[in-house]
């Protein structure tokens, strides 16, 4: 759970009240119409006069307390529904206005049929694109669009995974895929990609965001995006991608010496104080939870960091 922010899962919500809803309906059906009868002995005896009286008002206290938490989390599933409605509305119509999923349209190719001279347009089929296509989208949004897009994954996503395990984890890029298939539904339909495909849909989505403003709290305050400006011009000056310096196996070793630098502080004078301080604030913490030196640990396990 971020600073402020509760993950809810509707599903795990949605079986509670109908755990209560149950739990209610056998307390009104089964205890407390049959509480009178069941005591009648006793209280004609005079040993029950007073406790029966008693038992009766805490089952109806328990009733009200159960029917008024069914009323709380139902209100709250609905303030949920509400916001993610908004939230799919808003992005459809930012894309619609600016071109983007509203006005994307596949590129068709033309075929000769062999023997004859007929020529025929093939299309892919309706909305659905590929990678390429992916990226096309990607390019054309705005920081808003695009900040919208991650609120959508983050009330989209499953209630135990982050959205940094999302954009950062490749464990994770399948599941990315699914939840944004499930986001952009009414948008865009992906075709059939292969897995290599989606971890490169995961690595256009990781590297629109580093290179734009994001407003993601989480992103902003426990991810690798706390030198988010750094990490991007270390990539333009090495002419690669933010994705492939935190991806690619091939330039690990620079962003491993990268990050020791900047810790250390030992880079150019035109990069802000701020820059060290965030990078030490985020390592710290992870180091000292897993017991290393702050150089140990990006040496040695900087999947934790990034």
């Amino acid at each position: 759970m971020a600073l402020g922010k509760v993950s809810i899962n509707s599903d795990v919500a949605n079986n509670v009240i109908s755990y209560l809803s149950n739990a209610t309906q056998c307390l009104d059906g089964d205890v407390t119409s049959k509480l009178a009868s069941s005591f009648q002995p006793l209280v004609d005896l005079g040993f029950a006069s007073n406790c029966l009286s008693k038992i009766q008002q805490q089952v109806k206290s328990l009733l009200s307390q159960e029917q008024s938490l069914i009323d709380s989390i139902s209100s709250h599933l609905s303030d949920v529904s509400e916001v993610e409605n908004n939230l799919n509305r808003d992005f459809t119509n930012r894309i619609g206005s600016s071109g983007g999923w509203g006005s994307y349209n596949p590129p068709s190719t033309t075929e000769v049929v062999d023997g004859s001279e007929i020529e025929v347009d093939n299309e892919e089929d309706g909305k659905k694109i590929k990678v390429d296509g992916f990226k096309e989208i990607i390019d054309s949004l705005t920081d808003t669009e695009k900040n919208n897009l991650l609120k959508l994954l983050e009330v989209n996503k499953d209630a135990n995974t982050s959205i940094k395990d999302l954009l950062f984890d490749t464990k994770y890029s399948e599941e990315l895929f699914k939840t944004l298939k499930k986001v952009l539904k009414e948008q865009v339909e992906f075709d059939e990609l292969s897995l290599d495909d989606i971890k490169q849909v995961q690595k256009i989505l990781l590297d629109s965001i580093v290179t734009g403003e994001t407003t993601n709290f989480e992103l902003k305050t426990n991810s690798i995006l706390v030198v988010q400006e750094y990490l991007n011009d270390i990539s333009k000056s090495n002419n690669i991608s933010t994705s492939d310096l935190l991806f690619n196996s091939s330039y690990k070793d620079l962003l491993k010496t990268s990050l020791k630098n900047l810790y250390n502080g030992d880079v150019d004078k035109s990069v802000p104080d701020t820059y060290i301080t965030n990078i030490r604030d985020y390592i710290d913490p992870i180091a000292k939870e897993k017991n290393v030196s702050a150089h140990e640990l990006i040496d040695n396990y900087l999947e934790m960091v990034i």
